[in-house]
């Protein structure tokens, strides 16, 4: 019996020692698992599922862990807004692109898509209503581009691509498409909200890597300008950026050591030729470099903000001139100033130019704010409230490059407007006279003083006189040059042109 309890017993520990050693690598194996399911997450891999299918404590550990890994995964590559792919999605799908794309005689083309004005959304409706707006221009996006395509967005970047045998004048076509829907109105608080969009492009060469794809085609929105809405990449851009760069350095320098001027170019009245008033102009005089133009300057100073403080020293010079001109006698003319799209969606812009007109002590009906199109039509309701507290200012306003922007007659009619200016290129091309004819009735209709701008010859300025355009400038009668210069046509109530 002993040797009997002997092996009763030796086979009990046996199985205890088999059902421990099996507990043991039971668990081993799944610690093991679990330990390597977080390496692999650290390392980046974020495609498996840990496959522990049991009901203990280590089913439930493993189906805790792949939601989570869920989780992780879609912050990783999704954008929590519009649910679309993010960047880091976009570049691991890129890369593969790339790499099959050696082989193939096709072309990557790599899209950047933003919009200009969103900002301006935000401020005056707040952040929701800028985050509507994006997910309905991404759902006309996804309408636009073919279902396989990858769209990923990053803040208010929009970034996808296609493989193609297409030349880039049909790809430029295909993006001015894109630009064409999405730039068609948006609704918020039942106002039309127009969004400006750029669309950069960028191609690849060989051994090309996505990084250097996507930086290429951001670079070329750099170069957007607003006669063309698209741009594609190429090497003359990087030294062209670090021109700007350089101009940029210039520029800021320039605000500090006070280098600019005002200019004045005369307005006149179309029957009489008499003096009315001036347009101010800002000159970059540069020490070193000489004159600057302010085509090179300007939209600088706008894409970087410097605008205005620009805008400012504009407002003050030229107020204070017109307060010398009066002192001087010349008490009826009327000085009028551009004014960037920025200053005007300043919330104390209206304010500023009151304390300015009270600092100089100038009446109001002597200052004429030049806006143009592309300001006003930005933010319809906010242009109609600035536009009437302006009104009671008693300031004239008048529309700047009449015609090249997207104003309608609705838009118009309910502005609070004094003057639309015809812009000079329908004044200098003959095949565009029709136009310039349809813009002066539509002014008179409005109860609006219309001005030619870039008058060059006197058959042009036969045309207006025919056609009754109230006011007109241009090299015609003189170019922009300093006060002292341009005060000589002040002294007579008419001046005659040869």
């Amino acid at each position: 019996m002993p040797n009997s309890s002997l092996i009763i017993f030796g086979i009990i520990v046996l199985i205890i020692f088999l059902i421990i050693f099996d507990i043991s690598k039971y668990i081993n194996q799944n610690i093991k698992q679990i330990v390597s399911g977080f390496k692999r997450v650290e390392n980046g891999q974020l495609n498996f599922q840990l496959d522990i299918k049991s009901q203990d404590e280590f089913g439930i550990l493993a189906s805790g862990f792949n939601q989570m890994l869920n989780r992780i995964k879609k912050l990783t590559y999704n954008d929590p807004l519009t649910g679309l792919p993010n960047l880091n999605f976009l570049e691991s799908n890129l890369s593969e692109s790339l790499r099959e794309n050696i082989s193939n005689k096709n072309q990557i083309y790599l899209f950047t898509l933003i919009t200009d004005n969103l900002t301006l959304v935000n401020s005056n409706y707040g952040y929701q209503k800028g985050n509507d707006i994006l997910r309905e221009l991404y759902q006309r996006l996804r309408k636009t581009l073919s279902e396989e395509m990858i769209i990923a967005r990053k803040s208010d970047e929009f970034i996808f691509y296609f493989s193609s045998a297409k030349s880039n004048d049909e790809v430029k076509e295909y993006a001015d498409e894109i630009i064409n829907k999405l730039s068609e109105p948006y609704e918020v608080n039942n106002n039309l909200i127009y969004l400006k969009i750029k669309i950069g492009v960028a191609v690849n060469e060989e051994d090309e890597n996505c990084s250097d794809l996507i930086r290429k085609s951001r670079l070329a929105l750099h170069f957007v300008d607003e006669k063309n809405n698209v741009k594609f990449f190429d090497q003359k851009m990087l030294g062209q950026l670090s021109g700007r760069l350089n101009l940029e350095g210039k520029l800021r320098k320039a605000i500090v050591n006070d280098e600019f001027q005002l200019f004045y170019q005369p307005q006149l009245e179309s029957k009489s030729d008499r003096v009315i008033g001036v347009e101010a102009l800002i000159r970059w005089q540069h020490p070193e470099k000489g004159r600057i133009s302010p085509g090179e300057f300007i939209p600088l100073a706008e894409e970087t903000g410097m605008i205005l403080r620009l805008g400012d020293w504009v407002l003050n010079a030229a107020l204070q001139q017109l307060k010398s001109w009066q002192k001087r006698g010349y008490s009826s003319i009327i000085m009028s100033v551009n004014i960037a799209p920025q200053q005007f969606q300043q919330e104390n812009f209206v304010e500023k130019i009151d304390d300015l007109l009270k600092k100089y002590k100038v009446e109001a009906r002597f200052l004429e704010l030049e806006i143009t199109e592309r300001t006003v039509i930005k933010d319809i309701e906010y242009t109609v409230e600035v536009l009437r507290r302006l009104k009671e200012l008693g300031v004239k306003i008048s529309i700047d490059d009449f015609g090249t922007g997207y104003s309608s007659l609705e838009y118009l009619n309910r502005f609070a407007l004094d003057k639309l200016k015809i812009d000079k290129s329908f004044v200098h091309n003959r095949s565009n006279l029709n136009i310039v004819k349809t813009i002066i009735m539509m002014g008179s209709n409005l109860g609006l003083e219309v001005v030619a701008e870039g008058v060059e010859t006197k058959e042009e300025l036969d045309f207006l006189r025919e056609n009754n355009c109230n006011y007109y400038q241009g090299y015609y009668f003189s170019s922009a040059q300093k006060a002292e210069i341009i005060e000589k046509y002040f002294t007579s109530d008419k001046v005659q042109i040869d």
